[in-house]
């Protein structure tokens, strides 16, 4: 299961409701109580922000994208993603179209 954070969950959450009608707002609380209730691996990011600051700024990534990738690094695991830029700046990880 991805990790996520909290702040994630609750992005998702009210990004539905202002982009649909009135009518989504119950969707959208379904969706955060299923997603906060489920067992969801969270990572505290103190850990990696030096970290991820540094490969930010050593590679133009976001500060968002180098999270994602210190993390893999950190938990051995490839990076896998959508985006060719993060793709290509991080070595050993796995571009999916």
């Amino acid at each position: 299961m991805k990790p996520v954070t909290a702040a994630e969950i609750v992005l998702d959450a009210s990004a539905l409701v202002r982009g649909l009608h009135r009518e989504a707002e119950q969707a959208a609380a379904t969706m955060l109580e299923a997603a906060t209730a489920s067992e969801i691996t969270r990572y505290s990011s103190v850990q990696f922000a030096r970290p991820a600051f540094e490969l930010a700024v050593d590679t133009g990534l976001s500060a968002y994208d180098a999270f994602y990738a210190v993390l893999a690094e950190a938990l051995d695991l490839p990076l896998v993603t959508a985006d060719r830029k993060l793709a290509a700046a991080i070595e050993g990880s796995v571009l999916v179209t």
